[in-house]
């Protein structure tokens, strides 16, 4: 079973609120079709009722099944502002009830006040905003204090070796990352890859570099976030031979 139906199938075993604050874009409306059809999860599109159902008619999505909710005029909307509210007490009440109002804000409360279990979110909005919204709304996992990004990468069998699925981790939110933010990516990753691929996830950190920056390779960075990770009781393996807590770093031209 290839990783996309794996996930399908453990969602269906419990399928989950799902809450989609871009609730017009085209490939989104396609994505909560196939997941309602799926039974994978019980779909919330967020955004302005006719708008929605404007938008599914012109892409011929069928709307049965999916939940539609317009953020604007919402029944939770003071639940939410004092929720916000009770979170950041500095907040000033008119902010948090405008704040509610708005798709990915309004989707991140709902996570937060337990009226959905998850949230996608980024066709239609950039990274930095949906970052944003979930970090002033959800908050970072105890114990993290940044927030990262991961691809999960499917490597084919090569010779004798593979497949391997893997979370690669940080692709675009940490360009440059200190030794405590690359401390906390490796955790981050560690966790996803438990709990995405259910399977024992054997952790590195690794750092890869590009010819035209070898020079700007900076191994005191990595070698402090292992020190970090050893101190926070994470034990670091890498492949191979290489014993427990060293770092593999793979360096261009050397």
């Amino acid at each position: 079973m290839d990783v996309i139906a794996a996930f399908l199938e453990h969602a269906r075993r419990a399928p989950g609120r799902l809450v989609l604050p871009e609730g017009s874009e085209p490939r989104i409306l396609a994505a909560a079709r196939h997941l309602t059809d799926a039974r994978a999860a019980h779909v919330i599109l967020l955004g302005a009722t006719h708008e929605i159902e404007a938008a599914a008619a012109r892409s011929r999505v069928p709307l049965e099944g999916i939940a539609l909710r317009d953020p604007v005029n919402a029944a939770r909307n003071a639940h939410y502002a004092a929720l916000y509210a009770e979170l950041r007490p500095n907040a000033n009440p008119r902010l948090a009830e405008r704040l509610v109002r708005k798709p990915l804000f309004h989707g991140g409360m709902m996570l937060r006040a337990g009226d959905a279990d998850a949230m996608v979110a980024g066709a239609a909005s950039t990274s930095a905003r949906v970052i944003e919204a979930g970090l002033m709304t959800v908050g970072l996992a105890e114990g993290i204090a940044a927030p990262s990004s991961f691809f999960l990468m499917l490597v084919p069998q090569v010779g004798a070796a593979g497949p391997r699925r893997l979370v690669y981790a940080d692709c675009a939110v940490n360009v440059d990352p200190d030794a405590q933010t690359l401390a906390d990516i490796a955790l981050a990753s560690a966790a996803s890859a438990r709990a995405l691929l259910e399977e024992r996830y054997e952790s590195a950190l690794r750092t890869a570099f590009v010819p035209l920056h070898a020079s700007s390779v900076d191994v005191t960075v990595t070698q402090t976030a292992v020190n970090e990770l050893m101190m926070r009781w994470v034990i670091i393996r890498s492949s191979g031979d290489i014993a427990d807590g060293a770092v593999v770093l793979s360096q261009a031209g050397g």
